[in-house]
């Protein structure tokens, strides 16, 4: 495998000023890019998965949706991803859902030199939340010396404890961070990604009906139906 070393994108918007990183990830909509930018970011993501999984082999029912998400990370008008909405990305054990949105938040960082997001396990929240019982630490971080909320990846949401003492009370963390994360999306766009295995079923047995609502109305839910490796990223369903 060529190593590939970062060449940080300069992205344009249609007057021509130079767009920061952080206007170009709050920017709603899509932009038409040029074919150069397109095959360097394809050539990058790949790099990006084979780096974390060199053995992995796509199968022609993989590709497009691999395709997709990589239009939808740079924003480009060829995605069918809605570019305003987070991931939720949920299918079986051994899917590479994980390896998928690691690969996704490098790629973004060989392209801008900034991540996408911070990718979490769901499991270590829950233990960060019982060490100080801060809320706000779960969902922001201090960036130049201030506090305010960023781009998350929970992996593995299910995995982790169900309840969580807080001050005295069990709470759900999730359920409650996820409409925490909901309000964040409606008041400025601020997007929350998710990979799980849990199905429908098994969802609404942890969290809440209200959940499963709101995390169709802020993320992109892409679902694998199939157990079997050899047909990964078989079935995409968008919710609007």
């Amino acid at each position: 495998m060529e190593a590939i070393k970062p060449k940080f994108v300069a992205l344009i918007d249609e007057n021509g000023s130079i767009l920061s990183f952080e206007d170009f990830k709050s920017f709603k909509g899509t932009f038409s890019h040029c074919d150069d930018l397109v095959n360097y970011a394809k050539r990058v993501f790949w790099y990006c998965i084979l780096k974390i999984n060199k053995d992995f082999n796509p199968t022609e029912a993989q590709k497009p949706l691999l395709n997709d998400i990589l239009h939808y990370l740079i924003k480009s008008d060829k995605t069918t991803l809605d570019t305003n909405k987070g991931i939720y990305l949920s299918g079986s054990f051994g899917f590479g859902k994980s390896d998928l949105m690691t690969a996704l938040n490098d790629t973004c960082h060989y392209l801008f030199g900034k991540n996408y997001f911070v990718f979490q396990p769901a499991s270590l929240c829950v233990s960060e939340y019982r060490h100080d019982q801060d809320l706000n630490y779960l969902t922001e971080r201090k960036i130049y010396g201030v506090q305010k909320p960023i781009s998350f990846c929970w992996d593995d949401l299910g995995m982790e404890p169900s309840s969580v003492k807080s001050y005295g009370n069990e709470i759900n963390l999730f359920s409650t961070l996820i409409n925490v994360r909901y309000e964040l999306w409606k008041q400025s766009g601020l997007k929350t990604h998710f990979t799980t295995n849990l199905n429908q079923s098994e969802f609404d047995e942890r969290y809440t009906a209200s959940n499963r609502s709101r995390i169709g109305q802020m993320c992109n839910l892409i679902i694998v139906e199939s157990g079997d490796q050899r047909e990964q990223f078989k079935t995409k369903v968008k919710v609007k």
